[in-house]
């Protein structure tokens, strides 16, 4: 999956940073809407690199969904979008 450099979620611009994982809250990424950012982890592999994102991305749209639901619903669609060849 291509990483994008920006993402529009709802009225909010976010940077996608790829960065070393000493930067990162939590070691593989993190969302930081006030300073419109998604940092991941440079070191994952990119199929982690994908749930990752997509964990974020639900973070930045619904920030009181619980992380079981939120990685629940990142693995469903990174799932759908391999099994369906959405993405090189």
């Amino acid at each position: 999956m291509k990483i994008p450099k920006k993402l529009k979620i709802g009225s909010v611009t976010l940077d996608i940073k790829l960065t070393h994982p000493d930067n990162i809250e939590g070691g593989c990424g993190d969302c930081d809407v006030i300073n419109q950012v998604i940092r991941l982890n440079s070191d994952m592999s990119d199929d982690m690199k994908a749930f990752t994102l997509w964990h974020e991305i639900i973070h930045a749209w619904n920030t009181t969904l619980e992380e079981e639901k939120t990685d629940a619903m990142a693995q469903m669609i990174v799932t759908v979008i391999k099994d369906n060849n959405l993405y090189e």
